[in-house]
C-alpha cells in the first residue's frame, strides 16, 4: 500500500514499482505484479534485476535471491540483453 501511496504522489517512481511488483509476484498477484513491472520498463527501459540488486544493502543472500526470482517471476528481465563489447564501448 505504501509504494501505491508513493505511485500517486510521484508517478512511475521506479523504486515504488519495484516494491509493488516484487511484493505482488510474492503473494500470488500476477497480474499486478506483470503490470507494476511493465510500467517500470516503461519509466526505464535499462532496468535489470541483477544490476539493480547489486545497487542494495542485501547482508542475507537468500532475501536477495527471493526478490529476485519474485521481480523475474513478475516479467522483470534479469540481466542486461546488451552484448558485452558494446557495454565496453559505452564505458571508455
Amino acid at each position: 500500500r505504501v509504494a501505491e501511496e508513493i505511485l500517486k504522489l510521484s508517478p512511475g517512481n521506479s523504486d515504488a514499482l519495484v516494491v509493488l511488483s516484487s511484493a505482488a509476484q510474492m503473494c500470488q498477484r500476477s497480474g499486478e505484479a506483470g503490470q507494476a513491472a511493465r510500467m517500470l520498463l516503461r519509466e526505464d527501459p535499462t532496468f535489470r534485476v541483477g544490476p539493480y540488486l547489486d545497487r542494495q544493502p542485501y547482508r542475507d543472500r537468500s532475501r536477495r535471491d527471493h526478490l529476485a526470482e519474485a521481480l523475474t517471476g513478475a516479467g522483470l528481465p534479469a540481466l542486461s540483453t546488451v552484448p558485452l563489447a558494446a557495454a565496453q564501448i559505452r564505458h571508455s
